[in-house]
């Protein structure tokens, strides 16, 4: 079993830093939005904290095993649904939640052949 050295101070993940911050500040909106009256601005802005969030996923560096695939297949989907959530805040193209349904089913599908073909699924080696 590998310790980490007692003596090597730990490195901080910018990439976590970065999301917690983004999730402080939408529940500080969100704080705002529900205790004053009249305060729409986050309702339909919300989807840009999930593009954000994705974006940062996807820049992020390798994991601990120095992959890079998951981190970026789920950054994807981030952004995948904050922009479902900007179509149908905005209704663009006509769209609207209960029409625009399918769009995240088919987005979850290619993620699925994603992961087929980059190898998601590492298989598990005995040591």
């Amino acid at each position: 079993m590998d310790t980490p050295d007692s003596s090597t101070p730990r490195r901080a993940d910018t990439g976590q830093i970065v999301v917690g911050l983004i999730i402080l500040t939408l529940g500080g909106m969100l704080l705002l939005d529900r205790l004053s009256p009249g305060t729409y601005a986050l309702r339909s802005w919300w989807p840009f904290v999930l593009i954000v969030m994705g974006a940062a996923r996807v820049v992020e560096g390798p994991d601990r095993r120095g992959r890079h695939g998951g981190k970026r297949r789920s950054g994807v989907w981030l952004i995948t649904v904050g922009s479902w959530g900007l179509v149908n805040e905005w209704r663009l193209f006509g769209l609207t939640y209960g029409t625009s349904w399918p769009l995240l089913v088919m987005a979850s599908g290619a993620l699925m052949v994603w992961r087929s073909l980059d190898g998601g699924h590492p298989t598990r080696q005995e040591p």
